[in-house]
């Protein structure tokens, strides 16, 4: 039964790795999984397996009769066995990671949605889970009042009376729901859409190099996010104006005293 999109015989291939365990050499297997899903757990893991075959294959050099030949036996044994056994239990949840990483190129982002169904499940929450919540419920709230805006119908005295200049809303120019990309620290970068800890780390230190984001396409294009990502962070991110140098400064005021001839 397949446990995968990609189908049996892609799976099957994908499985090859677990032949290493049959000849005492789990830690090999371990190795190769712990790098194709990037999971260093499962690379520590191989070393742990590196070292006992190691140190079975010393103690087995030793008097046949002795009480160290016995030791060295039982850690050959708890590598052949165990370590089958293992690798077999890895199986599922390395084809999953595999086809995942296949398929999006990356596992950062689906590693981080699976984090937050187990926290959502277990009832643990964090400052970024919560800024994000807090913000995808501010963005849908104001699409929905969009909406409501547009589907009202107008009455003829409102399509008659003269039209009065209204104040101009905050929200025009830089919306208290939306994340400043030049203001703003790391947890809130995190929040956005598509957007890590590591990515926001990044930003961060591409921002203070180029003194700040002209567009937040320039953010977006600086932290190569994925297309389907960017059109969520245009309507989540503002970007404010920066400082530059080549800006015209202000006309000198003449000093002293004036004179009237």
């Amino acid at each position: 039964m397949s446990v995968t999109h990609k189908g049996s015989g892609w799976e099957l291939s994908h499985s090859l790795w677990i032949i290493w365990s049959f000849f005492a050499l789990c830690w090999v297997s371990f190795l190769i999984i712990g790098h194709g899903a990037k999971k260093r757990l499962w690379t520590l893991i191989g070393a742990g397996y590196a070292v006992l075959f190691a140190l079975w294959l010393a103690l087995t050099e030793a008097d046949k009769e002795s009480t160290t030949a016995d030791i060295g036996t039982t850690i050959g044994i708890f590598v052949l066995l165990g370590g089958i056994v293992h690798c077999f239990l890895v199986r599922k949840d390395y084809l999953r990671r595999r086809a995942i990483i296949e398929t999006e190129g990356y596992w950062v982002d689906e590693m981080e949605l699976e984090r937050q169904r187990m926290h959502r499940e277990q009832g643990i929450t964090n400052s970024v889970d919560e800024a994000r919540e807090k913000l995808r419920r501010r963005i849908e709230e104001r699409q929905n009042a969009s909406r409501q805006e547009t589907t009202q119908p107008t009455t003829p005295s409102q399509q008659t009376a003269p039209r009065q200049a209204a104040p101009r809303p905050a929200a025009a120019t830089a919306p208290a729901e939306t994340i400043d990309i030049n203001t703003c620290d790391v947890t809130q970068l995190a929040s956005l859409p598509g957007v890590s800890m590591i990515l926001a780390r990044k930003a961060i230190g591409i921002r203070n190099e180029r003194g700040g984001f002209k567009s937040v396409d320039e953010f977006c294009e600086a932290i190569q996010l994925k297309p389907h990502f960017v059109v969520q962070v245009q309507d989540m991110a503002t970007c404010s104006a920066t400082s530059t140098s080549d800006e015209p400064s202000a006309p000198e005021t003449p000093s002293g005293r004036k004179l009237d001839f």
